[in-house]
């Protein structure tokens, strides 16, 4: 009978090591599940973070093509600026060069008036 309660014991024990093992087995098995579940969440935080991401970006090229439409307006508007100060010189200059012909021939006439009045005067 002592060999039969042996065998008894030496089940109970096994049976005893199955439950812990079953217990081990499902603590690990909520373990995953867990795991898994903070895994799905992750991802669907993250796939949402690369959406805002794309978005912001998108937002970014758009603002960057708008700025660069705006300084080649600008640089268009310097250019045509810049003509028009160029002309305007140009003419300033032209105007200058005629003044000067005018105040030449007017010394010149004073000169020729003066040379006839004094040829008046010395007869």
């Amino acid at each position: 009978s002592s060999g039969i309660n042996a065998e008894y014991g030496e089940v109970a024990r096994l049976e005893e090591m199955g439950r812990v093992e079953s217990e081990k087995l499902a603590n690990l098995q909520d373990t995953v599940r867990a795991m898994e579940s903070r895994r799905k969440e992750l991802g669907e935080v993250c796939g949402k973070e690369e959406r805002r991401m794309r978005e912001e970006m998108a937002k970014l090229d758009k603002d960057r093509i708008k700025l660069e439409g705006e300084v080649g307006n600008l640089k268009a508007e310097i250019k045509s600026i810049d003509k028009a100060i160029t002309e305007k010189t140009a003419r300033n200059d032209h105007i200058e060069g005629e003044g000067r012909t005018l105040r030449e021939m007017l010394s010149e006439l004073e000169e020729q008036r003066d040379r006839a009045t004094k040829q008046l005067n010395d007869q």
